[in-house]
């Protein structure tokens, strides 16, 4: 959401009712502890949507892209292991960060 400039992105938990009608259409039910990335002519999941969401971020998000050379498969898997220490790597705050009023529309 940071560096979401042009505001282009709508967020939801994935097991929200927010999440539902979108997960449905995509065939998902709930996704939990994946994200899934939503657009009006597909969607995409795990590293795929990661770099999907990058690429529409602008530079320099948007050279993710190059990763695309790399099966997905093999993306997944570096996806997963990122996914599963990102707290012990990246830390962990103490509270959860409460979007600007700005930002709130940004929630489905």
């Amino acid at each position: 959401i940071t560096h979401d400039r042009r505001r282009a992105f709508r967020f939801a938990p994935s097991q929200s009712p927010g999440a539902a009608p979108f997960l449905a259409r995509c065939g998902l039910g709930s996704a939990p502890g994946t994200i899934v990335f939503v657009e009006r002519d597909g969607w995409s999941v795990r590293s795929t949507a990661a770099i999907q969401m990058a690429r529409r971020l602008g530079f320099p998000w948007s050279l993710a892209v190059v990763a695309r050379i790399v099966p997905a498969a093999i993306r997944d898997v570096v996806y997963r292991v990122i996914a599963r220490h990102r707290l012990r790597w990246f830390g962990q705050r103490e509270t959860c960060r409460i979007p600007t009023p700005e930002e709130v529309g940004q929630f489905l």
